[in-house]
C-alpha cells in the first residue's frame, strides 16, 4: 500500500515529468501566416487548432456487420439450441467421462460408479436436475437464469432425463 509521503512524491514525479514533456521542442513561435501554412502542408500531423479533414470509409460489399453476423449468426439465432448443445456448452466441461472433470470424479467418489457421468444415468430427473442447477450442490455453483436461461434449462433437464 503506498504510505501518503509516497503518494505526494509519486504525484509531484508525474507532474514534473509532464510539464518537462510540454516544454520540449521548439518554443519559437512565428506570426507569420506563410511560414505557418508551410509547416502544415510539410507535416502528415495534426496541427493544433487546425480542423482535421473528415475522413470516410468505404467498405466492401462484405462489411464488417455483415460478417459478423454470419460468424455470429447463432447468437441471435431463432431457434434454441437443443438440450444436447446446452449440456455440451454448460456441462460437459465438469460432468463428462474420464479425468478432469471435477463433477463425474466427485459423483465416483459419492459411489455412483460408471453412471457418475450425467449422460450415462439411468434416472435423473427433470426436476431434479433443474433443482440442482438453480441451487447448486456441493462443489456445483448455482447457475442464474442469466446463465442458463428457464426455456434452455428445461430442455438441458428434459435431455438429460431422457438421454
Amino acid at each position: 500500500m503506498i504510505n501518503q509521503n509516497s503518494h505526494w512524491t509519486l504525484m509531484t514525479v508525474c507532474v514534473a515529468t509532464l510539464a518537462g514533456v510540454a516544454g520540449c521542442g521548439d518554443n519559437s513561435k512565428s506570426n507569420n501566416a506563410e511560414d505557418q501554412a508551410v509547416v502544415a502542408e510539410e507535416s502528415t500531423q495534426p496541427v493544433l487548432g487546425e480542423p482535421v479533414a473528415e475522413t470516410s470509409i468505404h467498405l466492401p460489399e462484405n462489411d464488417l456487420a455483415s460478417v459478423l453476423a454470419e460468424d455470429f449468426g447463432t447468437i441471435n439465432s431463432p431457434e434454441p439450441l437443443s438440450g444436447e448443445a446446452l449440456y455440451d456448452r454448460h456441462c460437459s466441461g465438469c460432468h463428462n467421462a474420464g479425468l478432469g472433470h471435477p463433477g463425474t470424479m466427485m459423483l465416483e467418489k459419492r459411489g455412483f460408479g460408471d453412471e457418475a457421468p450425467l449422460e450415462q444415468r439411468a434416472e435423473l430427473p427433470a426436476e431434479f436436475v433443474k433443482q440442482i442447477v438453480r441451487q447448486g450442490l456441493i462443489e456445483m455453483p448455482p447457475f442464474r437464469s442469466t446463465d442458463i436461461t428457464d426455456a434452455d434449462l428445461d430442455r438441458l433437464a428434459d435431455y438429460l432425463a431422457n438421454n
